[in-house]
């Protein structure tokens, strides 16, 4: 299974919130042929961290990354 990673300095950032979401479930309600363009294991994450020290002492930083499949089949869904 495909996933994300966040590393991050425990020493200078702790985290406020986080999400991880799974996009397998965009197809639920479609017919099984055009479901199956949504059920490739994308995945992302987001997480709010918060400065421990430093001027900026206590800013929030949010971070997102994401692992997407991209299928050459599909190039409607793809950002030319």
């Amino acid at each position: 299974k495909d996933g994300c990673a966040l590393f991050y300095k425990r020493d200078c950032f702790e985290v406020v919130a986080g999400w991880k979401l799974e996009f397998n479930s965009l197809g639920d309600g479609m017919e099984p042929t055009e479901a199956e363009r949504f059920t490739t294991d994308n995945v992302a994450q987001v997480y709010a961290l918060r400065l421990l020290d430093g001027p900026q002492k206590g800013a929030i930083l949010v971070v997102g990354n994401a692992h997407l499949f991209w299928n050459p089949a599909h190039d409607d869904v793809k950002q030319q």
